[in-house]
């Protein structure tokens, strides 16, 4: 992709309300088993319960055989204040922070295509079926049924087994892991992540 192209897709990433966007090489980006694998130990909620998680997501092996096929990748971030990434009392503010991760992906991903790269993808961050489909009993897809969102509904980064935390370094970001019993009194920096792959 020209380099235009890609400074006009980070200008429009900004534009569309990321905090942080920056193009990396498709090459530096690091998959791994153990990424996936956290998705099971301990087990997330959504295991099994969506389409683009896994185990019906793409595997790391099978994501890094597409990947090949690719050079370069527009990482973006949204930055998140604590209390609603960790408040109990938070979740429609949380679903609503993880929505924006999804609807910029596939806005980023409709831009790359019209300027040309039409195989380009994005990535999001959490479950669609949580952040999507969470007043439904059920993912529509794996009940044989037409997804209600194809337009928004995508993988997350950690399914396909993205290392998030290496992949901000590799954007020039510092990233600090949140677990669920973090204080947000303590924490400096809580921000979601995607990415679009273009190509």
């Amino acid at each position: 992709m020209p380099q235009a192209n890609l400074d006009s897709l980070r200008a429009k990433a900004l534009e569309l309300g990321a905090d942080r966007a920056a193009v990396v090489q498709v090459r530096d980006i690091t998959m791994s088993d153990a990424v996936a694998f956290k998705c099971r130990v301990p087990r997330c909620p959504q295991y099994a319960s969506c389409a683009h998680c896994p185990p019906h997501a793409p595997s790391p092996e099978e994501f890094r055989r597409v990947l090949t096929d690719f050079h370069q990748a527009l990482v973006f971030n949204l930055h998140v204040p604590p209390e609603v990434m960790l408040g109990s009392d938070q979740i429609d503010a949380r679903r609503r922070a993880f929505r924006s991760v999804f609807e910029l992906a596939a806005k980023l991903e409709s831009a790359a295509f019209y300027a040309g790269h039409y195989l380009s993808f994005g990535l999001a961050a959490g479950s669609c079926r949580n952040v999507l489909c969470h007043a439904q009993k059920a993912c529509a897809v794996l009940e044989g049924r037409a997804c209600p969102h194809p337009g928004l509904a995508r993988p997350p980064l950690e399914a396909v087994g993205i290392d998030v935390f290496q992949l901000a370094a590799l954007a020039g970001w510092k990233m600090q892991p949140l677990g669920r019993e973090a204080d947000a009194a303590q924490v400096h920096d809580s921000s979601l992540t995607g990415m679009v792959v273009v190509g």
